[in-house]
């Protein structure tokens, strides 16, 4: 199966990729400095290259919790995709993917993404018979809130660890 895949659900970078069986064929990743509806129709150009739309199986798109406008971004365009194609979509949680980054390990890990207004989005994940298992739902909550809910030794994944990694850390070990 051939998916194309839409990330736009965090402030700080945007992603698209060309998927076939679970392998990467072709990705695009890029800081953000300018506002995502100047560059995603350009990485979606990118990945795909010599490819045609019609190749694709399905769409895939995060679907938060994330930044607003990008997630509006991404959803309006694989809207657009779906429309004008008729192919399937499926959404992604943010957190969950993100999750799914870490390599297999025993311990917990807790997805991180910094909500602004010094507040995190957030939600624990385990690895149970190799597979990311949901440990709490999502999450919005301040971050101090966080501190006191982690209880046994964590992985932190995701970009609310550049903004909060110190005060966990001082208060964590």
């Amino acid at each position: 199966m051939k998916i194309l895949s839409i990330d736009s659900s965090t402030p700080q970078s945007c992603s698209v990729a060309f998927i076939k069986d679970k392998s990467i064929i072709a990705q695009s990743t890029i800081t953000l400095n300018t506002p995502r509806s100047d560059r995603i129709l350009t990485m979606v150009d990118e990945v795909l290259a010599a490819r045609n739309i019609e190749e694709v199986d399905g769409f895939a798109v995060t679907c938060g919790p994330g930044s607003f406008t990008g997630l509006r971004v991404s959803a309006s365009l694989l809207k657009g995709f779906v429309l004008a194609t008729g192919k399937p979509f499926m959404g992604i949680n943010t957190l969950e993917a993100l999750a799914g980054t870490v390599n297999l390990t025993s311990l917990q890990i807790c997805a991180l993404l910094d909500a602004k207004k010094k507040e995190v989005y957030m939600a624990f994940f385990k690895y149970q018979n190799g597979q990311i298992k949901r440990l709490s739902e999502d999450r919005v909550c301040p971050p101090e809130t966080l501190r006191d809910l982690v209880t046994e030794p964590t992985v932190f994944v995701g970009s609310g660890i550049q903004t909060y990694g110190a005060m966990l850390s001082a208060h964590l070990g």
